[in-house]
């Protein structure tokens, strides 16, 4: 993939300001100013032709969704009543473009829209909380996602029909989507609710719960796995934030599962990474917040095999603005 505008860039971070391109060492290369004030921002390849264009997924039911070209200029906005709650990208009918899912408060149901803005179907359902495109059955096609007002996970194929629904138990309504039990592996939902923090099969079966004490309920919950420790198996790394406190919590996991980090960061962090070290199978952790990108790393324990090592905090200001979304 081109980071554009500067191809030899290693991190992109976006925010609502704009975009930024980065070294490794956190030099900025390049940089992208958005011709508006999106919310949520995600990098997508809408035609599959490596360059860049921005997804901005909405405002919770507050405010449109969009989305932004290479320059940051809106190419088209979808919105209005009863509000946007959440969308997402992806390619449905295998074209080699991508297709947009859009997820409506209140009665506003699920509608996909073409690359043009242009809709294609709506169906209805309750209060979308979010949604996804994901390859849910594992035959290599992708499927709509997404929670609703009961607390269920629906899978629709691409014409709109429910393939499945099913209750989880715990409430599902934020979710994220994370590679589980490794860097190789299928994209799973992941959410915390009731101080737990599950990644559930597309059934609604819990595949793995971790403790996330001080999680409560009104979380929205961002996962990786990353590798720590050379050698070791891969940790399990997630944050919680909470808009309405402007206030995140950070749950590193050891490889049995048990919590071995906890930090509470005073800031709306909506993003975690991954980012591997160059010529090593170690990785750092980042997390994206506002204004500014932190990295957490292994500490240096007398026992380096320890899967428990307690990362450390290393701050990382390397630019952006609320929320910072590093995605490589």
């Amino acid at each position: 993939m081109i980071l554009n505008p500067s191809p030899d860039a290693r991190l992109g971070i976006s925010g609502t300001g704009g975009a930024l391109f980065v070294k490794a060492d956190t030099t900025v290369q390049s940089r992208v100013a958005f011709s508006s004030s999106p919310g949520f921002v995600q990098f997508v390849d809408v035609e599959g032709d490596g360059v860049w264009e921005f997804l901005n997924r909405g405002g919770g039911g507050w405010q449109d969704a969009s989305l932004l070209d290479r320059a940051g200029r809106v190419v088209w906005t979808c919105g209005g009543m009863p509000g946007v709650d959440d969308m997402a990208a992806g390619d449905l009918d295998g074209d080699g473009v991508l297709d947009f899912v859009v997820g409506f408060n209140g009665s506003g149901g699920v509608r996909r829209l073409d690359k043009s803005g242009a809709q294609k179907w709506q169906v209805p359902d309750g209060n979308v909380w979010h949604v996804e495109v994901v390859d849910a059955d594992g035959d290599g096609k992708p499927e709509v996602v997404h929670s609703n007002a009961g607390g269920e996970i629906t899978v629709r194929d691409q014409t709109g029909k429910v393939l499945g629904r099913s209750n989880p138990g715990a409430y599902f309504s934020d979710f994220s989507l994370c590679r589980w039990p490794n860097h190789d592996g299928r994209k799973y939902p992941v959410s915390a609710e009731d101080d737990k923090v599950r990644i559930f099969d597309y059934d609604g079966k819990a595949i793995a719960q971790f403790d996330a004490p001080d999680a409560g309920t009104l979380g929205h919950a961002h996962g990786t796995v990353v590798r720590l420790r050379d050698g070791d198996l891969p940790n399990f790394a997630v944050i919680v934030a909470f808009q309405n406190w402007h206030v995140s919590i950070l749950y590193v996991y050891a490889t049995d599962r048990k919590l071995a980090f906890q930090e509470v960061i005073a800031d709306t962090c909506n993003s975690v990474l991954a980012l591997p070290r160059e010529g090593s199978e170690i990785e750092d952790l980042l997390v994206g917040g506002t204004g500014k990108v932190w990295k957490f790393s292994a500490a240096a324990q007398s026992d380096a095999r320890d899967p428990a090592a307690v990362p450390q905090l290393v701050p990382d200001e390397a630019g952006g603005n609320s929320p910072g979304t590093p995605d490589k």
